[in-house]
């Protein structure tokens, strides 16, 4: 049996306050995918989806294309994710001093986000939350029975 002490909540969420520039995807290099993150603006019970952009979910994203999706996506190079954006430490403080110096010509983007503790995690829960479009759906299962036609024949 596992015993809580402390403070307990039913929540699912965390907020949160991030620090980031927006970023097209196809400026996105996979070898570079450390800070960048997806906010896919979907609702998923306690907070918004809101997760790191791993390699399978971006080779998937790329082969499918975006716009089969029925989602849009904003792509962000992460500066600086603090957690309880009712305070900020002293540590907090100087890093985004630190990025605000040297970022003085770049846009950046202060966030506020309550992420739900479910978020996307891997490329079968990516696949779960986000289908694509119909039409995509259509032509895809057109093109693999055309396919198949042309391996039997």
């Amino acid at each position: 049996m596992k015993i809580r002490n402390g403070f307990v909540s039913n929540s699912s969420s965390s907020s949160f306050i991030i620090i980031c520039k927006t970023v097209k995807f196809e400026d996105i290099k996979e070898d570079d995918l450390t800070n960048i993150f997806v906010y896919a603006n979907e609702y998923l019970g306690e907070g918004v989806d809101y997760f790191k952009l791993i390699p399978s979910i971006y080779k998937y994203m790329k082969k499918i294309k975006l716009d089969n999706f029925k989602h849009n996506f904003e792509f962000m190079n992460v500066l600086h994710i603090g957690e309880n954006y009712y305070s900020l430490n002293k540590k907090d403080i100087l890093e985004l001093s630190n990025i605000l110096n040297d970022l003085e010509r770049d846009k950046i983007d202060f966030l506020s986000l309550d992420i739900d503790y479910h978020t996307t995690s891997n490329l079968k829960s990516f696949k779960e939350t986000y289908p694509l479009t119909e039409e995509y759906e259509k032509v895809s299962k057109l093109l693999n029975e055309i396919k198949e036609e042309n391996d039997e024949n």
